[in-house]
């Protein structure tokens, strides 16, 4: 995953998201922040709005987590009317209410758009949308731990052993 800068402000997470740091969406999928981005280095949609989130789709044929596609072509109308989509459960609108909100909206029917980068069109359309990710509370900086191997065996140490170490001077 790679997020704009200030996506990483507005995820429900209890500091800045940074590489390392887990999210995960209500579909089950689950995802590491690889790269935290300033909003001029994201794509953007025609209008000129920054993606906040860039995740690859490719796992969600085999996940069957079309869900979250759904989710955010219903998100990408209400983005467009500048509205918020409500959608009870098991109340989601059918493939073709989809399609002809898309199509009412202005939007491409398939739920794909060209996005630009530095002013120029990427290659292919890509699927945009509003999808909700929260964090999973498995933040980097709070996972890391100092190892020491002494006659070959990896010992590893808890946090306040590492704090002792780093007041001592090491």
């Amino acid at each position: 995953v790679v997020i704009s800068e200030s996506c990483s402000e507005k995820l429900s997470c209890p500091e800045p998201l940074e590489p390392g740091d887990k999210v995960s969406n209500r579909h089950g999928i689950k995802a590491v922040v690889s790269r935290v981005l300033p909003d001029n280095e994201m794509p953007h949609l025609a209008d000129g709005t920054p993606v906040e989130l860039i995740f690859s789709l490719s796992g969600v044929p085999t996940r069957w987590a079309m869900g979250q596609i759904r989710e955010a072509a219903l998100g990408r109308v209400a983005m467009a009317k500048g509205q918020k989509a409500v959608v009870p459960p098991f109340g989601a609108p059918s493939d073709d209410e989809l399609r002809q909100s898309l199509k009412d909206a202005g939007l491409p029917e398939n739920g794909t758009e060209v996005l630009t980068d530095g002013g120029k069109p990427l290659r292919r359309p890509s699927t945009v949308g509003r999808v909700y990710w929260g964090c999973t509370i498995h933040l980097a900086r709070k996972k890391i731990q100092a190892s020491v191997t002494p006659e070959g065996s990896t010992q590893r140490m808890g946090k306040m052993e590492v704090e002792a170490l780093l007041e001592a001077g090491a």
